[in-house]
């Protein structure tokens, strides 16, 4: 079933969303110390000065998830049109899919 923004489940979902990226924007700070480094460090492919003068990047690879997470984790699929990487999970799809197009290529209703 589907419910508008202006419905009263729709301004709930739209509160309970901004209070996650409230507390998630919140504790970002925290498990950076927790980890060692930044979100964009670690989402950052760690290629040398040389490298990148050179034109030659080691990984071409670019990860674009609705979760907003940019790390390579769990089982991944590639969007066949812009080869981008998603996660499985949170994409609502198998691995044994044959032809995959991210939400940006084929847009869902």
């Amino acid at each position: 079933k589907y419910y508008g923004r202006k419905s009263p489940v729709g301004r709930d979902v739209c509160r309970l969303r901004k209070a996650y990226y409230n507390a998630r924007h919140e504790a970002s700070a925290q498990i950076d110390e927790i980890v060692g480094e930044t979100a964009s460090e670690a989402d950052s492919s760690e290629t040398s000065v040389s490298e990148k003068e050179n034109g030659h990047e080691k990984d071409d690879d670019v990860i674009r998830c609705i979760c907003g997470l940019y790390k390579d984790e769990g089982l991944m699929i590639q969007c066949d049109k812009c080869m981008v990487w998603q996660h499985c999970d949170c994409m609502g799809v198998n691995s044994d899919v044959e032809h995959y197009l991210c939400e940006q290529c084929d847009p869902r209703p």
